[in-house]
């Protein structure tokens, strides 16, 4: 064999070692002990780089050995990140089958997609860099009792200022809540029968999110049609609480125009009671809209 074939061979089997040996300790970064005995939980965010204003799917796996003791109550996983002891979001996971019935020597995944809302100063300059969130992942039961499964520090950079605004057209209610200008919540968005928004459109593959909360009646549903460029893109029955609908779009589902119309209808409008408000609206309105997000896949 020539000197140049066996420094090829040694090549080969260098980078062979070394990308073996990374994706080792990346997947040691990921994956953690936990003070459950007999379970280790894996946990990955779909987007290499995260910022504010992001949705992204997080991934979680949870890995049972033979040490693993089935608990005899409910459990219910909570995953969690806070930064200056600000909770920026907080979700929980459904897991199929629940916890009490898992089996050692077993894997089980659950997977979500959670919304970073934006909160960092891209002005200052101590914060345009990024910033660190304490992330956790823990189990928690009917009695409110806590463990830590997984956790680390996540770096988050400002969302990129090029990511197209919503405009808000006809068919949008705002209610304000007296109280100071800076106060969190203080406005409330509420759609009509019908409301339009307008998108600038990214021309390229991207996440569309709709989160709010259905205020139906007890025991009343609520449809909502989601129009996009004039095509009926979903039909959803809401019950009254919180929800969180999110939708991943090619280029050609966004089409040719320059902007996106985007138009939520609902079947159904009520009499809305808004908390903490002298002023109540004295119109019918249909849902409260927490945030419409459309922003590119990276």
């Amino acid at each position: 064999m020539g000197k140049n074939q066996k420094q090829a061979w040694l090549r080969i089997f260098f980078n062979a070692w070394f990308f073996s040996w990374l994706f080792l300790l990346v997947l040691a970064a990921c994956q953690q002990e936990t003070k459950w005995p007999g379970l280790a939980v894996n946990v990955q965010f779909s987007e290499r780089e995260l910022t504010d204003y992001l949705v992204t799917k997080l991934q979680m796996k949870f890995i049972t050995t033979s040490d693993f003791r089935v608990p005899g109550e409910a459990w219910k996983i909570i995953a969690e990140a806070e930064y200056d002891k600000q909770l920026i979001f907080q979700d929980e996971f459904n897991l199929q089958p629940s916890i009490e019935n898992w089996l050692p020597e077993h894997v089980y995944e659950s997977e979500k997609y959670v919304f970073i809302p934006a909160f960092i100063d891209k002005f200052n300059p101590q914060l345009n860099r990024g910033v660190r969130l304490n992330f956790r992942v823990y189990a928690e039961n009917d009695k409110k009792e806590k463990i830590l499964l997984y956790q680390r520090v996540l770096k988050l950079k400002p969302y990129p200022l090029e990511i197209p605004d919503v405009l808000y057209l006809d068919g949008w209610e705002r209610i304000i809540h007296p109280g100071p200008s800076d106060r969190l919540n203080r406005v409330e968005l509420w759609t009509s029968e019908k409301a339009i928004c307008l998108i600038r459109n990214p021309g390229k593959p991207s996440r569309l999110m709709l989160k709010g909360e259905c205020l139906a009646p007890a025991g009343e549903k609520q449809s909502l049609f989601i129009d996009l460029n004039g095509r009926l893109l979903d039909t959803l029955q809401l019950e009254r609480g919180p929800f969180q609908i999110v939708y991943e779009l090619s280029a050609e589902d966004l089409g040719k125009e320059r902007e996106i119309r985007l138009t939520l209808t609902v079947d159904k409008v009520f009499q809305p009671e808004i908390k903490g408000s002298e002023e109540q609206p004295t119109n019918e309105l249909g849902l409260k809209i927490f945030t419409v997000y459309l922003r590119p896949k990276q």
